[in-house]
């Protein structure tokens, strides 16, 4: 599995499950040979049986991984980009995420396709860089068709991940290489748009290493032509490569895509699984069974993700207008949910706190949660934000025009905080399997002792009547600015400590 190489990180202390599905392609022209899945198999069956036979077993042979929690799937189908209707790769791992109740962390996948620009008086290098990063933004958007995301990444059950344009590597030449975009933004190669029912899709960005361009001697249709450098060389994320050994060292080198950023992901939902472990020794920590690993998992992955600088940059170059109700759109198009921050999903500080919950639910319910508020927030005007992430896993009707059986969500406005609703669309974030709501604000607001945020969980059946319940989890997180003297995790604690009784209390 790739990694940080460059960043110095200590290697996983838990053993990986590999199951290899794909050999070497027998029509590839390339020294060393590509490679791809066997002919004679559809790789959504190659999937199944693999999954199965971790779970169940085949023939006489048991189940090989029955704990596994969290399976990584970076692989996609060139040839089947997303268009409404769901691959039938996609419906496997839907089926197969309710069945066993595992969490598929998928690769959106990539397009090396060319970027063309009009030519400017003076060469590209004449223009100023932010104009350069301009125009190349507004060329991807208006190519998105050929940039969709390739099966099964439109899996609704699953978390698909994007590659952000950035990478740990310390120096790399750049010689006639450019670099186009700033690293607050999704790769130029990354596979964009929405998912089934223009859900956000990738739901979330990781690293995926700095592609850089070549500007071609040719011209296409009149236009300047830049062409994706694909090398071993850095910049990237430093992966280990097939070759021989050097100076005694396996072989490494550099790569860029959202292969890596699905690999990365999984490794850093590893640690939030070891950590979500050490939580059960709590009070509270009971309630962390297994069947809900899966789906606390999928609501931490997503839950620090925002937009951050990139959207600024997005939108200053995809806006129409000065009244665009569709903006928000466009840049959710490109960043999902954004740029994954697995530290903040259960780290806190004296500024923020989060809280986690799961259950299992049935159509028609709803599970009310009750957050205390710090009551030193009362009449201040500094600036604070409120996350709230509600992730779950759906059983599917493929019969039915709308296939999500269950439909969870939440209203985040019912709170005194005074915060109003940013990045994403509140139509859009409600059409997956993972609502995550961001909200800020300034303005004073009036909070006494004993005052909560009110948070109901709700479900109702959208392709038919749901016979199991529902297992959900969300994740709240209230936080102010780091140089603002208000102790929100002390403040939080303290009110809702006595509300959790150890196990056996009466």
């Amino acid at each position: 599995m790739p990694g940080t190489l460059d960043a110095g990180e200590e290697p996983l202390s838990r053993a990986l499950y590999v199951r290899p599905i794909m050999r070497p392609n027998p029509h590839s022209g390339r020294r060393p040979r590509g490679e791809c899945i066997p002919e004679v198999l559809l790789p959504a069956d190659l999937i199944h049986r693999a999954v199965r036979r971790m779970f169940e077993g085949d023939g006489a042979l048991g189940a090989t991984a029955p704990t596994v929690r969290i399976i990584n799937l970076s692989l996609g189908d060139p040839s089947q980009l997303f268009d409404y209707q769901l691959s039938a790769w996609a419906r496997v791992l839907d089926w197969l995420s309710w069945k066993y109740k595992i969490l598929f962390i998928v690769s959106a996948g990539n397009h090396n396709r060319e970027i063309l620009l009009e030519p400017v008086e003076g060469g590209l290098a004449s223009l100023d860089p932010g104009e350069l990063e301009r125009r190349v933004l507004q060329y991807v958007a208006s190519d998105l068709r050929h940039r969709r995301l390739l099966a099964p990444a439109e899996s609704i059950n699953s978390v698909t991940v994007g590659a952000s344009h950035e990478d740990r590597c310390p120096n790399a030449i750049m010689g006639n290489r450019v670099d186009l975009v700033s690293a607050t933004l999704p790769s130029l190669t990354n596979a964009l748009g929405h998912g089934f029912k223009h859900s956000v899709k990738p739901e979330i960005l990781m690293p995926g290493g700095r592609q850089l361009y070549r500007e071609q001697p040719d011209r296409r249709d009149g236009k300047v032509c830049l062409k994706p450098v694909i090398s071993t060389q850095p910049p990237g994320i430093r992966v280990a490569i097939p070759g021989a050994p050097l100076a005694g060292r396996a072989a490494t080198g550099y790569a860029c895509g959202s292969s890596n950023s699905a690999a990365l992901a999984t490794r850093g939902t590893i640690g939030l699984y070891d950590r979500l472990l050490s939580l059960r020794s709590d009070p509270g920590g009971d309630t962390l069974r297994d069947e809900q690993i899966a789906v606390l998992l999928k609501a931490l992955l997503v839950h620090g993700a925002g937009w951050g600088q990139g959207s600024a940059i997005l939108e200053a170059a995809l806006r129409k207008g000065s009244n665009d109700p569709k903006v928000k759109t466009r840049i959710a198009s490109f960043l999902g949910y954004g740029i994954a921050d697995l530290d903040r999903a259960l780290e806190c500080t004296k500024q923020r706190a989060t809280l986690i919950g799961c259950d299992s639910i049935r159509e028609d319910e709803g599970h009310e949660y009750s957050i205390p508020l710090p009551p030193s927030l009362s009449g201040r005007t500094d600036w604070r934000r409120l996350t709230v992430t509600l992730a779950w896993l759906t059983p599917i009707n493929p019969q039915h025009h709308k296939y999500r059986q269950a439909h969870l969500w939440f209203d985040p406005h019912r709170t005194p905080l005074r915060v109003t609703r940013r990045q994403a669309g509140w139509q859009a974030v409600r059409r997956g399997t993972i609502q995550h709501e961001v909200l800020d604000g300034e303005d004073a607001c009036v909070i006494s002792e004993g005052d909560s945020l009110k948070l109901t969980v709700n479900c109702r059946p959208d392709a038919g009547h749901i016979k199991e319940a529902v297992p959900y989890a969300i994740a709240v997180s209230l936080e102010v600015a780091e140089n603002v003297d208000v102790a929100i995790y002390d403040e939080v604690r303290d009110r809702l400590r006595p509300r959790i009784k150890p196990p056996g209390a009466v």
